[in-house]
């Protein structure tokens, strides 16, 4: 297993460790004993924020899973179903690929490097232990 590589960016770095704190308080990332590690890097987003972008390659995850094919349609098939009286929209659905939990035989081979993240959270309680 590689450790996580963390930005050199300090203000990247501050929101990446703010959104996997963010994910292991919603119990999306739990401690447990893990045989592989998935990556994870962050993307900017408006400029103002990030996206964390899980990379499952490195620990094979994506060969092992049956994922559907997923379509986008293209400006053509669009626009050949569009009138005057259609609506579009955006929706940012945020969270939603953290909310379908992995069966428990596959959860250990996809395990996220929150060391980084625990031990400055382990360090700042002993600042406020002393």
């Amino acid at each position: 297993m590689k450790r996580q590589q963390w930005p050199s960016d300090p203000g990247q770095k501050a929101q990446l460790e703010k959104k996997i704190r963010k994910v292991r308080g919603r119990g999306y990332i739990k401690p447990e004993f893990v045989k592989s590690l998935t990556g994870f890097f962050a993307v900017p987003k408006a400029k103002v924020d990030i996206r964390v972008v899980y990379d499952a390659t490195q620990c094979s995850l994506n060969n092992a899973l049956w994922a559907p094919n997923f379509f986008l349609p293209t400006v053509d098939s669009i626009l050949r179903n569009a009138s005057s009286a259609t609506w579009f929209g955006d929706f940012d659905l945020g969270e939603m690929f953290l909310n379908y939990a992995l069966d428990l035989d596959i959860q250990m081979y996809a395990g996220v490097d929150v060391t980084e993240v625990a031990d400055a959270a382990a360090g700042a309680k002993q600042i406020l232990e002393r």
